[in-house]
Parts: C-alpha cells; structure tokens; sequence
C-alpha cells in the first residue's frame, strides 16, 4: 500500500509500505478514504522540531476493515457511514484537493498559507 514518509525538512515521499496487521487486542485497521495536511505537521516539515522518518499523517476518515478482540465503540458503524455517506456534513474545512502524489505540494500549500486544510484523496486501490 501507498504512504506519505517524511524524509527531512521540507521532503514528502510517497512509499509502498507492508499492509498493517491486527497485534493487539484493540487495534483496528481502518482504510484511509480521505485525510488532510494538519497545521501541527509543518512544526517538523520546516525543521522547527525534531520527527523521525517515517510515515506521517493523523487527520482522516476512514473505513474500519479489520478490529482485534476487544470491544469496538458502537457508533462506529452507524457514524463513518453517514459521512460517507452525506447523511452528516463534518462542514467545509477543505480549501485544497490533492492526490496522494501530490501530497509534497499541499504540504507547501499550507506552510505558504496558500492552504488552510488541504484534503488528500486516496484512491480504493492504494
């Protein structure tokens, strides 16, 4: 699967990453539909504060595909799906769309303040 990895300052990749397994008892492994570029990200996109390569990102909305043993909260079911769905509008928070391999230029979009929320549409298949 696709992922955006912070390389260093001001450098975005999108990488093929292992698919995640279920290793605890409350894991869960949720597919990303849409996410965003978040404002506290730029701390380490500009180099202001320390971040280890890796995978980043923790604005999204997403599918729950797979949960561990433990018990899952009950309006997960019936919520997700009437955002996807438009029974509930989140609002307008979106002033950017990109792609996931455009995700380096959402990110400057926003720490240029071009952007104030740049979503990020990932596709079924990544």
């Amino acid at each position: 699967m696709k992922a955006a990895i912070f390389k260093s300052k001001n450098v975005i990749t999108i990488e093929e990453i292992d698919k995640p397994t279920i290793k605890e008892q409350g894991d869960a492994i949720v597919r990303v539909v849409p996410a965003c570029v978040c404002g506290s990200d730029l701390w380490y996109y500009r180099g202001i504060s320390e971040h280890n390569e890796g995978t980043i990102g923790h604005k999204f909305i997403g599918v729950v595909e797979e949960v561990g043993p433990a018990p899952v909260k009950a309006y997960m079911d019936i919520l997700l799906p009437a955002v996807l769905e438009g029974r509930i509008n989140p609002g307008k928070v979106f002033d950017m769309a990109t792609d996931l391999d455009h995700i380096q230029e959402a990110y400057e979009a926003v720490d240029e303040r071009r952007a104030i929320k740049a979503l990020l549409k990932v596709s079924e298949l990544q």
